[in-house]
């Protein structure tokens, strides 16, 4: 039988399909990574398919492609991004790839890029976790979307209220947006095939502006311009526009609005909210400080973000926001960038506290916080988004803001474990508790040094050799690849907490 192009759209749903009900079947982290990154496979497969329709014009073909040829190609599919990823690998770290025992390709790592980007994912990943299972229970699926979504916007854009503008739509409006597509999504599970004059009208009765619905068919259609299916997931067919439930369900709405609005350069407006952020945190717990210190010099112009005064000493606090990457690529770019962000720091830096007419400038603004820089110790801080492996680099501290706000907080990073055999609750502290006996300046620089020296590590759930990974049998091809393994975390976690238990009862 012959598969028409609405046949395909529908083929690629049910594969996803599948990945969902298996996804509510397991509570196994490691199993649950598996059906996300096969998803993601097929979704990333349909967008190189489609894109390769639209711009060679070859949407007919799709015409002539039988059962066994799409069976093929989802296969196919499945093994190209697997081995897209190896190359990937390959390409920004230093990588041996062999193979083994029943025809396994093993992948093993020399200087530790695959896993410094693992673990610099921790934070964002836990932390995009505790927003998921906030306390929505007496909610309807829905709300619990909508909600979820809207708590997870407020951290990552460090808004209170979503009125600030993205793509000239305000971001409480884009939580309507991506509801009323989950919506329409929640209980089907075949293709929806809607007339986009039909959609339209929709959108207007459920209370969309014209502006709004321009920029949705502008921007949420995938397309020549717009194709990354998890960003733009709808799809034009004829008059029609097609959606896949298993899509929206699957795809994480915070991730596709960071992407849209990063491909669209929109993504830079959250800077300045980022470091008033920052700004009103240090303020809340009456700390001295005082933001955006700007001047210019022979056609020059230098800038220093946040000015932070304790105990004598000027901590100097650049603010930048990156987006959160999901691979090794992304890790990757993001260390060019850091490095990048590194020397505009320095170069700034220089010339407040070297140059006679910087020194005039910054003691200009110094004086409202009683500090003279000429008279302080300057501790230069790189504070970012995206958690790094490293604490500092050429000089400057490199700091997460979650451990910022632990640290102003006094919030100390804990795991939270409860033993179902015994009936027993542990509270493990992640760093040592000096690290936040008070905030005096040289107990922020112990934490500085000292913040990524866990006493229980994310870093024993990174396996070296990750053997659960997709088989192709009919390959006879076996890819493993590392992986962070969340059942592995929480065994060390239980090893801990009963090697406690039997100490405590000894004393």
């Amino acid at each position: 039988m012959n598969c028409s192009y609405l046949n395909w759209v529908e083929r690629f749903n049910d594969e996803i399909s599948k990945n969902l009900d298996e996804l509510s079947k397991t509570s196994s982290e490691s199993k649950r990574q598996q059906y996300l990154v096969s998803s993601e496979n097929i979704i990333l497969g349909l967008g190189t398919l489609l894109r390769d329709g639209f711009k060679n014009n070859k949407s007919t073909c799709f015409q002539n492609t039988d059962d066994k040829n799409s069976n093929d190609i989802l296969v196919l599919i499945q093994l190209l991004n697997l081995v897209n990823d190896i190359i990937v690998n390959w390409m920004f770290g230093d990588v041996e790839v062999n193979t083994g025992l029943f025809n396994k390709l093993y992948i093993r790592e020399n200087h530790g890029i695959i896993t410094d980007r693992i673990f610099s994912f921790l934070e964002y990943y836990n932390l995009n976790n505790a927003k998921n299972l906030k306390d929505f229970d007496n909610e309807n699926d829905i709300i619990k979307y909508s909600n979820s979504f809207r708590e997870k916007l407020k951290e990552f854009f460090y808004s209170e209220d979503l009125t600030e503008e993205y793509l000239d739509i305000k971001l409480e409006r884009w939580v309507s947006i991506y509801t009323y597509f989950y919506k329409l999504a929640i209980n089907e599970k075949n293709v929806l095939k809607i007339e986009i004059e039909k959609l339209k009208n929709d959108l207007l009765q459920n209370k969309f502006s014209e502006a709004e619905i321009e920029v949705i068919f502008k921007h949420l259609v995938f397309g020549q311009s717009k194709n990354d299916l998890f960003s733009s997931f709808l799809i034009e067919y004829n008059n029609f526009i097609l959606l896949l439930p298993s899509l929206i369900k699957i795809i994480e709405p915070l991730k596709s609005v960071m992407v849209l609005f990063t491909n669209n350069n929109e993504i830079s407006k959250k800077g300045s909210k980022y470091e008033e952020n920052i700004h009103n945190l240090l303020l809340r717990y009456n700390l001295s400080a005082i933001k955006n210190v700007k001047t210019s010099s022979n056609g020059e112009s230098y800038e220093l973000d946040i000015l932070l005064y304790i105990d004598d000493t000027l901590f100097v606090i650049e603010c930048k926001t990156q987006f959160q990457h999901d691979n090794v690529r992304g890790y990757c770019r993001n260390s060019q960038e850091l490095d990048y962000y590194i020397e505009k720091f320095k170069r700034n830096l220089k010339y407040f506290t070297e140059n006679e007419n910087g020194k005039k400038s910054i003691n200009s603004k110094l004086k409202a916080i009683k500090c003279n820089i000429n008279n302080v110790n300057v501790v230069p801080v790189l504070l970012t988004n995206i958690s790094y492996p490293f604490v500092e680099r050429e000089g400057i501290y490199i700091l997460n803001d979650t451990k910022l706000y632990n640290f102003i907080t006094a919030n100390q990073p804990v795991v939270h474990y409860f033993d179902n055999k015994n009936k027993k609750y542990f509270r493990i502290g992640m760093l040592s508790p000096e690290l936040f006996r008070n905030k005096k300046a040289n107990t922020f620089i112990d934490f500085l040094r000292d913040n990524n020296n866990y006493e229980i590590s994310p870093c024993c759930a990174i396996e070296k050799i990750f053997l659960k990974e997709k088989i192709f049998k009919r390959y006879k091809l076996y890819i493993t690849r590392q992986n962070f393994n969340k059942d592995t975390y929480c065994k060390r976690i239980e090893r801990y907490c009963k090697q406690e238990d039997e100490f405590n009862s000894i004393k």
